[in-house]
């Protein structure tokens, strides 16, 4: 007797029945390459499940965050952030400003920024 699952109707459920039922009838020898795609499919799931993104991030939304807002984020001085803006791939440079010398206004992006952060997680250096 199969377990019962919670959630019967949903598609993931319905899905995992049908995988089920269809094992039975998988040849032996083709079973080591079905697991493999069940553990491919099952790591991605977990990756999703402890995917740590903001909810403004995966939603798509874009925001330009100012040197204080970025820096805040990143938990480094505003003047930390600004020696080295050049070395963040999410710095977002909007204009040539006459009045400040010709140096570029800038802002940062929120959405690469929290991108950034997640691969760095994790890392000492």
């Amino acid at each position: 007797m199969k377990p019962q699952l919670v959630g019967e109707d949903s598609r993931a459920r319905v899905l995992a029945r049908e995988l089920e039922d269809v094992l039975g009838d998988v040849p032996r020898g083709e079973l080591p390459d079905l697991l493999a795609d069940v553990e491919r499919i099952k790591a991605a799931g977990w990756l999703r499940l402890t995917d740590r993104t903001p909810p403004e991030a995966t939603q798509g939304e874009e925001r330009l965050l100012t040197a204080p807002q970025a820096a805040e984020r990143l938990g480094v001085s505003e003047d930390w952030l600004r020696r080295h803006q050049e070395a963040m791939p999410f710095l977002v440079r909007l204009r040539r400003d006459k009045k400040d010398k010709g140096r570029a206004s800038v802002r940062f992006s929120a959405v690469g920024l929290d991108r950034w952060i997640r691969t760095r997680e994790g890392r000492t250096d």
